[in-house]
């Protein structure tokens, strides 16, 4: 009875895998539609990337079929947001190929070494950290929610997915038999993911990144116009 239901949960732990996967479609279609890279959390996706990586690497090598699997369209999709990304930047033109050809060169080439050459348990341990940086990088979009008092900086779809995510295998890793592997990164995830929630709905936006540029536009004229002023009195100080 157990077996049966760690296989029905084990769909759902898939379900919610594939889910955080797609989650990042909607900061691409923005990024589409702005041509501005300030939304796209980078850190979260190009750790994301390496996570996934590594976990199929280490997948292969156990010859365990769905840690690879469901580990493989997440790569392809962080992939592809960091190339999206990568041909949004604002680089010279030899600059912005020479990186969209080395990110996937990169992959193939810790792909050949690790799978060929590491030990599986040194590349789980590794999967492992990875996936514990991939759940703490969102910190970083905490912190300027925080200081702009604005949540725009946090995508909340992908928060959910996150927090769906890592509830999800967090009491997956418990009802293991307390595999640490699972609950340690995931453990960790669930509550950045809870704070990243709280920060956005107390920090809820009023106004859209566009408006919070002009503010800063004419805040910084502002300043402008008043070291000109206090240049000019000065000036008239001095002539006196």
């Amino acid at each position: 009875m157990a077996a049966i239901f760690l296989d029905y949960y084990g769909v759902l732990v898939y379900v919610a895998t594939l889910l955080l996967w797609i989650a990042p479609i909607k900061s691409m279609v923005n990024l589409y539609k702005s041509n501005d890279v300030w939304q796209v959390p980078y850190n979260f996706y190009m750790l994301s990337m390496i996570n996934c990586l590594f976990w199929i690497i280490y997948g292969l090598q156990i010859n365990i079929w769905p840690i690879w699997a469901v580990n493989i369209p997440g790569f392809l999709s962080f992939f592809c947001c960091m190339e999206l990304y990568l041909f949004f930047h604002k680089m010279k033109r030899y600059e912005l190929v020479f990186m969209i050809i080395a990110l996937p060169l990169k992959a193939c080439f810790i792909f050949f070494i690790f799978y060929n050459y590491v030990d599986s348990n040194i590349n789980g341990y590794i999967a492992m950290i990875a996936n514990i940086f991939m759940y703490t990088a969102p910190v970083e979009s905490i912190y300027h929610v925080v200081v702009a008092k604005n949540n725009i900086y946090i995508e909340l779809w992908l928060a959910l997915a996150v927090f769906l995510n890592t509830s999800v295998y967090f009491i997956y890793g418990l009802l293991l038999k307390d595999n640490w592997d699972i609950i340690i990164p995931n453990g960790i995830g669930f509550f950045v993911s809870i704070a990243q929630l709280i920060v956005w709905y107390k920090y809820r936006a009023t106004t859209d990144y566009e408006t919070i540029q002009k503010t800063d536009s004419v805040d910084s004229v502002e300043v402008v116009e008043r070291e000109n002023e206090l240049n000019d009195l000065n000036e008239i100080n001095t002539s006196i």
